[in-house]
């Protein structure tokens, strides 16, 4: 529990809820991070920060976490703007084949494509997303030869596109097989 000798190295919740905000733009309301203090003595601030309360009862956390999870947050923001900005020039992140979120959304590298999923057409259910060949950067063709997964034989959709077999473009003669 902090004492009053180190009253400056907290942060009121409140407090520091409202310089997280102002860091990534955005930030659920301060009763949501209480409730997520009670539960579980922790909230994420950019990085899991841990919460007390003050004698006064108030809700706070260290000075020194709380930078940390801002600097964190910081990084992942120029991380995403930087791969966003790269991807305005056809460069891909190829070091992972984990998702790579963007600005837009986030995209996947496969081999010689990549699945472009914008989160914004996705609400508007205008597309569930794309897959876009790394050479010729155009929109590719998919071939669904795979049989139905279970689950879609039984109940009806996965959501996973479970019978894609092959993607293929045919501007310049790229193929992939799933």
């Amino acid at each position: 529990m902090p004492t009053r000798e180190d009253i400056g190295d907290w942060v009121p919740l409140a407090d520091a809820v409202a310089e997280y905000r102002a860091v990534c733009g955005y930030a659920s309301s301060v009763e949501t991070y209480r409730k997520h203090a009670a539960g579980s003595r922790s909230v994420h601030l950019g990085a899991s920060v841990t919460a007390t309360k003050d004698r006064r009862g108030r809700w706070v956390v260290s000075r020194m976490d709380l930078d940390i999870g801002l600097a964190a947050e910081r990084e992942r923001m120029n991380r995403i703007a930087r791969v966003t900005a790269d991807y305005g020039n056809h460069i891909l992140d190829r070091s992972t084949t984990e998702r790579v979120p963007t600005e837009w959304g986030y995209y996947e590298v496969r081999g010689d494509f990549h699945f472009r999923y914008d989160t914004i057409d996705a609400y508007r259910k205008r597309s569930n997303g794309t897959w876009m060949c790394n050479t010729c950067w155009t929109s590719t063709q998919s071939e669904h030869d795979h049989p139905e997964c279970h689950t879609c034989s039984c109940w009806g959709g996965c959501g996973r596109d479970c019978t894609l077999s092959a993607i293929r473009c045919d501007a310049c003669g790229t193929r992939l097989e799933l």
